[in-house]
């Protein structure tokens, strides 16, 4: 009771308003009592800001030309999916906290009774909240609206309709359909209701369906949740209506960044399920979630494969290492070496030729776009280029760009140097290869990861490479045997790493046993100290592919160039048809830059090179340049957290600069050999072997997907006659026309 001044005290403190500072306050509720709310507005904002602003580097792996697509459809249906899902966010976050002590608005002085909830229409735009991430999700339109101008108008679609389901949600009551009767089983709703009704509720056992007039008194307590559950519904229904339409209508109709925020906002339902109804072991409940997902996947789902390979008789890595060497159909490597000799020799009048090897680096559509680029502009200046390439190896990219040039190449003497198929006939113009090889291979690879569509990802990344070249790369790898045996076609290597071994698959049309078997002296511990060493195998390195599979002679180019460039997570590793099973990777594991075998190559070859040719260049193709120089100094919060990052930050240079550094250590042993004299008494030649750089100045993401603004920047790079890429070809011209000069 108290005395009346108590009382009088009492009615002030119930009759003020208490003071909740509204603006942004769900943002930094989000932060401290619902993480995953946070990081995801956060995360998918970061990736669509990168475009412009990248602190995190996600334009360098291409996530934000997922949504800052050359298509206007794909754009506009990112940007309704961005604000749809961010409307699911804060909806979510609503749910989480309307019960909350701040999202109250106090009890008004006329004693209206218990405090007034706020609405989900205060809570979305009354705090600033909603707008806000809509429009920072819009800044990047700001710097190129002529390009950019279909995301921020489909943010304004999808923000409209997220307007009018806060403003008038309350008039579309599904609960009114009594389809949503079965949430009032769920004991964290079941407690609001008044104790008579739980009462009540509970001596009926599970509740599927009220009766009329039940629901109308009790649909002001579960309102919001069952039009959640409408939302969620409609959210799945879409995810549903997107897979078929990838599956049986037209994938290509699918908008990728829509498929991904249309999944995170089935998984933020599913979160704040989990939190509101399991709010003090929701942790453990998630973690459950997550191990039972992966557990399951790990028994249901295959393990990835390659076409062109026998499964049902894989071939016993044992037999090979004790049995005789099986034959494979590969083409003799000095056999080969002639008969490009004798080819040139027939179009240089008896003058020995200038041999080029090129090796070309990892880095996706970026380096596949640039390594065409480079040599489709290398042409221009010395037409004979193509035909005086023995031998191109390379990593990830750097080889589908490779493949293609090489497939679209022509024997010497056609009426031009390349034929470029397409779906209107074909073209003999070289630049669109590099078009071509551009063209959008990420997003068929994030449908199948974003939809479960059968097949894996790395058989769609396949078949986007063949349909970006009209089939040109879905031509079979041995087809290119007897234009390499005719001298007048480049052999390529491909090499990529072994997961359970680290040796590499050398994958080649040539018989490159010299490159796996490192054989030498070797003392061994049964001798005694007066015999002399013995030759002996210090290890194998590698393994060839044709004489694994001698009959893969339908496996096709993509196929190869993917096992080549399989970096998971985004184009998976795959088993090859061995027993006990073997997995490719990335030939960047071993080798980023692919010049280690290019070197080791013409290690092999150097006493041919030396006698039968003018001279030797090893043409380096990197999609960025290198940069290995350290801070200058290091700052406070760095030196900090020196001790802890000490092994990470020296993992990540070994796996980049030590390659490079060993390479040029390589280079270096290689240069010596093939400087000095073919015969007695000749002088030395350090002119004879060199190696022409050509690196793209520019960033550009890394990801199979080159946006046509990077496209025109590399384009543009390559035809700057003042530019470093036009200098570097003048200094090769002149290397090259001063050996033949010398031949004569």
């Amino acid at each position: 009771m108290g005395t009346p001044v108590t009382q009088a005290l009492a009615v002030g403190r119930v009759g003020r308003r208490r003071f909740s500072w509204p603006w942004l306050r769900p943002i930094f509720e989000w932060f401290f009592c619902y993480p995953p709310l946070f990081l995801e507005a956060a995360g998918l904002l970061l990736i669509v800001l990168a475009v412009e602003w990248d602190p995190l580097g996600a334009r360098q792996i291409g996530l934000p030309s997922l949504f800052w697509h050359h298509s206007i459809w794909v754009q506009f249906t990112a940007g309704f999916g961005i604000a749809a899902v961010l409307g699911e966010i804060c909806l979510v976050g609503y749910l989480l906290d309307a019960e909350r002590k701040w999202m109250t608005r106090g009890v008004p002085i006329d004693g209206e009774e218990g405090p007034a909830a706020r609405t989900s229409w205060w809570y979305f735009f009354v705090t600033l909240t909603y707008p806000l991430l809509v429009f920072a999700a819009a800044l990047p339109a700001v710097f190129d609206l002529g390009a950019r101008w279909a995301l921020p108008l489909g943010l304004m679609a999808g923000a409209l309709v997220v307007l009018a389901l806060t403003r008038f949600g309350r008039s579309l009551s599904p609960e009114q359909t009594g389809l949503f009767d079965w949430l009032l089983n769920l004991p964290k709703l079941r407690q609001r209701l008044p104790e008579e009704w739980r009462d009540e509720l509970s001596s009926r056992g599970f509740v599927f369906r009220l009766p009329q007039d039940e629901r109308a008194e009790l649909r002001t307590y579960y309102h919001l949740h069952a039009f959640h559950a409408f939302v969620s519904l409609a959210l799945a229904a879409t995810y549903a209506a997107l897979y078929l339409a990838a599956v049986y209508w037209s994938a290509e109709f699918v908008s990728p960044a829509l498929v991904i925020c249309v999944l995170l906002a089935l998984l933020t339902t599913v979160y704040g399920f989990v939190v509101f109804h399991f709010p003090l072991r929701h942790f453990g409940v998630v973690f459950l979630l997550v191990a039972g997902y992966f557990c399951v996947s790990s028994y249901v789902s295959q393990q990835y494969r390659f076409d062109g390979l026998n499964y049902d008789r894989p071939t016993l890595l044992t037999e090979l290492d004790d049995g005789p060497k099986p034959k494979s159909g590969l083409l003799d490597n000095d056999f080969v070496l002639e008969a490009w000799r004798e080819h040139r020799r027939q179009f240089l009048k008896d003058r020995k030729p200038v041999l080029v090897v090129v090796a070309t680096k990892a880095g996706g559509a970026r380096s596949a776009a640039w390594t065409t680029a480079v040599l489709t502009q290398l042409e221009k200046e010395l037409p004979e280029l193509p035909y005086h390439t023995r031998l191109i190896s390379g990593v990830s990219g750097g080889m589908l760009g490779a493949a293609y040039y090489v497939a679209t190449l022509n024997e010497p003497g056609s009426a031009s140097l390349h034929t470029v198929p397409g779906e209107k006939g074909s073209s003999n113009d070289a630049e669109e290869i590099v078009n071509r090889i551009s063209r959008d291979s990420l997003s068929p690879v994030v449908r199948h990861l974003a939809l479960p569509i059968r097949g894996d990802r790395g058989a769609a990344l396949e078949k986007a490479w063949e349909k970006n070249t009209a089939g040109a790369l879905a031509l079979p790898f041995t087809e290119l045997r007897k234009r390499e045996e005719s001298g007048w076609c480049p052999s390529l290597v491909f090499s990529p790493m072994l997961v359970e071994d680290g040796r590499r698959l050398i994958i080649s049309n040539l018989d490159l046993d010299f490159l796996v078997h490192n054989r030498g002296s070797l003392l061994r511990g049964h001798q005694t100290p007066g015999d002399k060493p013995q030759a002996a195998e210090y290890s194998q390195s590698g393994w060839q592919f044709f004489e694994l599979f001698p009959d893969a002679t339908t496996v096709r180019l993509s196929t190869l160039v993917r096992m080549n460039a399989s970096f998971p997570y985004i184009s998976p590793d795959a088993e090859l048809a061995t027993s006990p099973p073997r997995r490719v990777v990335d030939a960047a594991y071993y080798d980023g830059y692919g010049v280690n075998l290019a070197a080791m190559w013409i290690h092999y070859n150097r006493e041919f090179l030396r006698e039968q040719t003018a001279g030797v260049v090893l043409i380096q193709i990197r999609d960025r340049p290198r940069n290995f120089q350290p801070p200058s100094s290091m700052s406070g919060w760095r030196r900090a957290v020196a001790r802890f990052t000490t092994p990470i930050e020296g993992a990540i240079r070994a796996r980049d600069a030590t390659m490079s550094f060993r390479n040029d250590e390589i280079l270096h042993v290689v240069g010596e050999e093939l400087s000095q004299p073919a015969h007695p008494g000749q002088a030395e030649d350090p002119d004879f072997f060199t190696t022409a750089i050509f690196e793209y100045p520019e960033k550009a993401p890394l990801s199979w997907y080159l946006p046509p603004e990077d496209l025109r920047a590399m384009k543009k790079e390559v035809a700057d006659p003042e530019g470093r890429f036009a200098q570097e070809a003048k200094m090769l011209k002149a290397w090259w026309q001063r050996r033949m000069s010398q031949s004569d």
